[in-house]
Parts: structure tokens; sequence; C-alpha cells
């Protein structure tokens, strides 16, 4: 039986209307972690370190001002974060390029990307939106592509030397077609804000690792430590994996509604692909040689997990495992085109055997 694509757009964006608004609710859940982690710190220093309780009263969990200076230092420093992330995203596409170390595609680009160029044209024309700017990430053997930017105007589609090098028209046209669907359907925008928010809801945790890795540097440089710079150190050691902690989990709410999110908008994105080339061997093909390499589309780029949502195929290890990956199964993926595929992948192109040569490994 052929796939209903049309069915299965219409359960996707239903889905992904509930999705977004648990992703709120894990927001709060990081509000009330901070919050609890501040309480408890409080509660430590005082009775441990006989810390003066100057700005609360009782220093309890359930003190009011306890409550209130813990929600605004919360609200300010995600925010913070979150004003910082659309700063540095402001630019849309080209600023996701230039985080991600992308090369624009040139009318003297080498052959293949020039193909990748003109794909790109085609196709924004036969969807009517303004021609995305084509990148490339010229240091990355694996198979991989994504759309950034906050409208089509700003949009570019980014992909992986190993996806122009190894992948023939037809399957350059698939991938072209899901990241246009991106765009069309407004994924672009969700994206982007779903990587702002995330940053934020993180911070924490990165400042908790910024300062217990400082800690570890300092310690090394200066062993020999006064009893009193000892119990500072301690201090701050507490309060950084407290932070850890504390963001950790924020993080974890965030990564499991980012992951169902995202995994509802690529089943839309490879039914959209399909329904705008009319041939569905091109995408399913193009899934196919991904699933053949040994880490498929890992990518080794240090902002990896930041993008790792956006991409055509699993770019970064989840953050708490497979549960909340940001991608259906490939097998899945290519069974929803192809429902009588044998299940066999082709064997890893020659993409894999270059990086090896090049004694480059795979992040993730």
């Amino acid at each position: 039986m052929a796939t209903d694509f049309f069915a299965r757009r219409e359960q996707a964006l239903s889905n992904t209307v509930w999705l977004v608004v648990l992703y709120g609710l894990g927001i709060l859940a990081g509000l009330l972690t901070i919050w609890a982690a501040l309480a408890g710190l409080l509660y430590l220093f005082r009775f441990l370190w006989g810390l003066e309780d100057i700005l609360f009263t009782r220093g309890t969990l359930w003190d009011p001002k306890v409550m209130l200076f813990a929600g605004i230092v919360t609200l300010a420093v995600m925010l913070g974060g979150v004003i910082h992330k659309f700063r540095q995203l402001k630019n849309g596409g080209r600023s996701v390029a230039a985080m991600l170390g992308a090369v624009p595609v040139f009318e003297d680009a080498p052959h293949s990307w020039t193909v990748l160029a003109n794909v790109v044209e085609e196709t924004a024309i036969a969807a009517n939106i303004p021609t995305p700017k084509p990148y490339v990430l010229a240091d990355e053997y694996s198979i991989n592509a994504l759309a950034a930017g906050h409208t089509p105007f700003d949009a570019a589609i980014i992909v992986t030397r190993g996806l122009v090098d190894n992948l023939n028209r037809d399957e350059l046209q698939g991938v072209v077609a899901h990241e246009t669907s991106h765009i069309l359907n407004g994924d672009m925008r969700l994206n982007t804000r779903l990587m702002a928010f995330l940053h934020g809801l993180m911070l924490f945790y990165f400042m908790g690792c910024a300062m217990t890795a400082s800690l570890v540097s300092e310690q090394d440089s200066a062993p020999g430590l006064s009893m009193s710079d000892r119990e500072g150190v301690s201090a701050i050691a507490i309060v950084g994996v407290v932070l850890m902690a504390a963001g950790g989990l924020g993080a974890f709410f965030g990564s499991w509604i980012k992951a169902a999110v995202c995994r509802e908008r690529e089943k839309l994105a490879d039914a959209e692909a399909v329904r705008y080339t009319r041939n569905p061997k091109g995408l399913a093909g193009a899934l196919k040689i991904i699933g053949g390499l040994p880490f498929q589309g890992r990518l080794r780029n240090p902002q990896a997990a930041q993008v790792s949502h956006m991409v055509l195929a699993k770019g970064h290890a989840p953050l708490f495992g497979d549960f909340f990956a940001t991608h259906p199964p490939l097998d899945d993926r290519i069974r929803w085109i192809e429902p009588d595929w044998d299940g066999d992948y082709p064997a890893p192109v020659d993409a894999w055997k270059q990086m090896s040569r090049m004694g480059q490994g795979l992040g993730g």
C-alpha cells in the first residue's frame, strides 16, 4: 500500500502543537530545579560553613525571599542566554553557516558544488520561494545537510562535502527538497527558537562545567593551598556541581521536547520531499547511503550538538541516549517512503575511505 503522505502531514502538525506546549513545561521544570538548588545551597552554606544569613530570614526551602530571589536570578540568566543566542543568529542562515565554518558556493566552485547550487535554485523556483544561499562544510566527509534561517529571505542550505561528492542528482534533489520543506513549513524558525531557548536552559549547566574546569586547572597549577583556600575551593566546587545538576535536569526536559518536536518535523519533511520531487527513490537513496556509513551522518564539527535537531540525519550522539534522538531511525524513514524496501544498505561510500586515509575520525 502506498504511503499516505498527506495524512502524515496532518498528524505531524497536530502532534507538534502539543509538543511545543510540553517544551514550555520543561522550561518551568528547569526554573523549579534552580530554585530548589539555590535553597539547598543556602541551607548547606549556613549550617556547614556558618554563613551568616543576610538576605534571607530563614534560609529554608520555602522561604518566600529564597523563592523570589531564585526566580529572578534564574529568569535573568536564562533570558540573557536566549538573547545572546538570538543576537548571534540575527543574520539567519548566514550566521549558522559562519558558526559551523561553512563555505559559500561561488561561481568558480568545484563542479559538484555548482550542481548543488543549481538544484537549490531549481527547487526554490518550484516551491516559489527566494533561492536559499548554498553552503558546504568542506571538512565534513560524512553525509548530512540542514536548512537554517529565520525566514525564506535569509535562508541557507548547508551540506557536507561528503554529500555533494557522493550523491547523484536524484538523491541530491531529494535532500534539497527535504530541506526546502523545512523552509516552507516554518521549521527553520522553530529550530532557531529551539536552539536559542535550549541554550538559555542549559546555561546553568555550562556555568557549572566552567567552574569545575577552572578549579581543576587552579589546583593543578597551585597544589599547596592553605586551609582557608581549600574551603573556598570546596564551596565553589559544590556550587559548580549543583549548577551542573540543576542545568542538566533543565537540559533533560529541553532535549526531550526538542527531540519529540523534531522527529515529527522530520517525518513531515520526508513526506513533502517526495511530494515535491515525485521521485521517492531520490530521498530514499540518500538515506540508504547514509545508513551504509559506519557513523552515518555524524558531524565532527564542535558545534554539531547545537544543530543536531536541524540536520537531515542524526548528526550527533543524543545528550541522554537514543530515547531523545532528534530523528526517527533510518530504517523507519526509508520504509515510510519505500514500504517494500528489503532492509539492505549499500557498502560505505568513498567518502568514508577518504576520511580514513586522512586519519580523521567522526565526532559524536
